[in-house]
């Protein structure tokens, strides 16, 4: 009997420590899954340290006890209607807006971790590779990401950079060549001076010296050599300088606001054409107004990264978005006092020239695409070496997921849009094609093209037609 017992207070007594960890461990929480589920559900409204579209969070769990926050947390509408004083208070700080009801999101346990984490909100590892976060989400060569505080990397003025080096070498030697040949005639000329005085000395004549004019005369070949030498020189240069009339390869102007295109489009993978929307409807890609910045600088608006000289404050940058749309970063309310942002364009078309962003990137999106697959777009090696097809504007603009400062990629010239056309062959699987027998139109290319009809370009429907992109 005493036996029996023994074992049943053993057993007992094993359940309890079991039955107590397990409420130990839920009371307290994994403060690590309470960090991610943080940041993944709670960052677009609230943060530690300021208020957001919601009150700060520094010192809720001394303000509020964990049970009535598990409740508010999970359905605080109903908290509310139930009329818990604390709840109706805690829904004034915004009458204008709600927050999210997380039942059926958010276990018991999970809210259990986000309150442990709150207790000491610290930034912590979540992924093991011993960077505490947000840090450890960023590029290690750029620190850390700007929707994190990622500072980006210093802007490099690339406007001077490329150029025709081969054509440059070329110039400068016939340059060369041109001032040793003036010095061989002048030595030459001083020879002859200097011969001619001995014959006439030793004859007892006068001696006679030869001037400039003489000596031409006596040398015109060599002369005209050298004038057509030069002509030559001059004319290269001349029609050089004509061809790079506003060409701008490589311009890359410092902008009002520090954007980093690779923070924003590599990093982060927001498509080209969320900014840039009008690239589908119009002939220009536009300039993205600033309440399409907001969008998501509303929450985003510091980083917590470490700075040096080398880096841009992408707080700083931030927050001069919020100046010129006049946004009251404490209030969280708009002021109504904004200021025009003088952006400098980069891709500027001459007025004589006719292009259609629509064309490209929605039309001819599949062709241009398949181009760059398969490399044939003018420079692409050079702008995209990786044939990197994932965004159609990469054809034209280069990879500008790679880019912190936008650059002018291309050089944008007649001939380069030509070769372009010539070698693009044209989507005929699009509704369009079908709906106006393309089938047909393949078979008469073929027939009037030979050969090269197997391949139906642009230049085959009437690309390179001066009316086309000249008006």
């Amino acid at each position: 009997m005493i036996k029996h017992k023994t074992v049943y207070f053993k057993r007992l007594f094993v359940l309890s420590l079991i039955l107590v960890s397990s409420v130990l461990s839920a009371q307290d929480g994994d403060e690590k899954n309470g960090y991610g589920l943080f940041d993944d559900k709670c960052t677009s409204c609230h943060k530690i340290g300021g208020k957001l579209i919601g009150p700060d969070l520094t010192g809720v769990t001394e303000k509020y006890d964990a049970e009535w926050l598990q409740k508010w947390i999970l359905n605080n509408k109903a908290l509310i209607e139930s009329g818990d004083a604390k709840a109706i208070e805690a829904a004034k700080f915004d009458p204008n807006s709600e927050m999210d009801v997380f039942e059926g999101q958010l276990s018991e346990q999970d809210v259990n971790d986000i309150i442990t984490w709150l207790k000491d909100p610290v930034e912590i590892d979540t992924d093991g590779d011993g960077i505490p976060d947000p840090k450890d989400k960023c590029p290690t060569e750029a620190g850390v990401k700007e929707n994190k505080g990622c500072p980006a990397e210093p802007v490099v003025d690339t406007a001077n950079a490329g150029g025709d080096m081969p054509t440059k070498i070329l110039l400068v030697g016939f340059g060369v060549i041109a001032v040793l040949l003036l010095w061989l005639l002048y030595k030459v000329f001083s020879l002859v001076n200097v011969m001619t005085a001995q014959v006439q000395s030793a004859s007892g004549e006068e001696v006679q010296k030869k001037g400039v004019v003489e000596l031409l005369q006596q040398y015109r070949p060599a002369v005209n050599f050298l004038i057509l030498l030069f002509g030559l020189f001059a004319m290269k240069a001349i029609f050089g300088w004509l061809l790079n009339i506003d060409v701008n390869k490589g311009y890359a102007p410092e902008q009002p606001i520090y954007f980093s295109h690779k923070v924003h489009v590599g990093d982060n993978g927001i498509d080209c054409q969320y900014c840039h929307s009008s690239a589908k409807h119009s002939k220009t890609s536009g300039i993205p107004s600033l309440n399409v910045c907001m969008n998501c600088h509303m929450s985003i608006n510091e980083f917590t990264g470490e700075l040096d000289n080398d880096r841009i404050d992408g707080t700083k940058e931030m927050h001069k978005i919020y100046d010129y749309i006049g946004y009251d970063l404490d209030k969280v309310e708009y002021t109504g006092e904004q200021k025009p942002i003088e952006w400098k364009r980069i891709h500027n078309m001459q007025d004589f020239v006719y292009f259609n962003h629509s064309q490209h990137v929605v039309a001819g999106e599949k062709a241009i695409k398949k181009a760059i697959k398969e490399g044939t777009v003018p420079n692409i090696k050079n702008i995209n070496p990786e044939l990197d097809d994932s965004q159609v504007c990469f054809a034209c603009h280069g990879k500008v997921d790679q880019m912190e400062v936008v650059e002018m990629a291309n050089d944008f010239t007649m001939g380069w849009c030509i070769e372009c056309h010539r070698t693009t062959e044209v989507d005929g699987s699009s509704e369009y094609y079908k709906a106006h027998d393309y089938d047909k139109m393949h078979e008469m290319a073929k027939k009037a093209h030979g050969e090269q009809g197997d391949k139906m370009t642009v230049a085959t429907i009437g690309g390179l037609e001066c009316g086309k992109c000249h008006y």
